[in-house]
């Protein structure tokens, strides 16, 4: 999701990336923009996600959908959490909470 160069500009690609795992991590880094960026599970539950910038900042909470097994975040949401004044693309850690493990 990083910016691409082409033709001396810097342009970034965006869309809506969907990420499909076994088991959600304790937590995910994300690096540049992305219309949006859902991240589904197989296994397990969550009690809530927050996300912080790299480089420090307030944590925001990260809405879960009703199973507790997915969540989305935004382009919007990336952005209000990377407030810098250089050109750098966002870099954003995102924690996940009190996983309880399903083992079915």
């Amino acid at each position: 999701m990083l910016p691409r160069t082409l033709n001396g500009k810097r342009a970034y690609v965006g869309g809506d990336i969907i990420c499909s795992l076994k088991k959600m991590p304790e937590k995910i880094a994300v690096f540049g923009f992305a219309d949006s960026i859902e991240f589904q599970w197989h296994q397990g539950k969550v009690t809530s996600v927050t996300a912080v910038s790299m480089i420090g900042g307030n944590e925001m909470e990260i809405p879960l959908s009703e199973e507790r097994n997915s969540f989305q975040i935004d382009a919007e949401q990336i952005q209000k959490l990377w407030k810098t004044n250089d050109k750098s693309a966002p870099a954003v850690v995102i924690h996940v909470h009190n996983k309880i493990e399903d083992y079915k």
